[in-house]
């Protein structure tokens, strides 16, 4: 037991690692057609930081749900698409419960509804969606988490 109720194996280790995203343009994409077929479109693109909503004295905006969801919400804008529209989603699952709330926060249910996913299937194959860390999340990782390359795995095509 970490912390009641999370487990050790609901606690994905800290660790060194590293990791790159090569960013190019659509002039040099179209310069390299062999590219092609490695390329990924970033549509919409965000960073938040926390607002003064911190000091609510809420522990889901203590630990970054705000931040989140104001992040998901500008970034969806950008990309001219919903929360529905997303059918994978490879997020960062640090702890069992902050993979609830970032669920929360990106808007793939109602706020205290995302355990009721999780229980029902709906992030896995099959289920209503969207699939949520199909490479198994940080705790599959050899490396578990890395902590310089968590952002960039996360936009990876592993």
């Amino acid at each position: 037991m970490i912390h009641y109720p999370l487990t050790k194996l609901q606690c994905s280790p800290t660790s060194d690692g590293a990791g790159a995203a090569v960013i190019v343009s659509q002039k040099f994409l179209d310069s390299k057609p062999h590219l092609r077929s490695q390329a990924i479109l970033m549509a919409g693109q965000q960073l938040m930081t926390d607002s003064p909503q911190l000091f609510s004295r809420s522990a889901m905006d203590l630990v970054g749900f705000d931040m989140t969801k104001r992040a998901a919400q500008a970034a969806l804008r950008e990309a001219k698409v919903s929360a529905k529209d997303v059918k994978v989603c490879e997020l960062h699952d640090c702890f069992s419960a902050n993979e609830l709330i970032t669920i929360e926060g990106l808007g793939f249910c109602e706020q205290g509804k995302a355990h009721e996913m999780v229980r029902n299937g709906d992030i896995t194959y099959g289920g209503k969606g969207p699939i949520i860390n199909p490479s198994g999340g940080l705790i599959s990782k050899v490396s578990n988490r890395p902590l310089p390359c968590n952002s960039t795995k996360h936009t990876d095509r592993n």
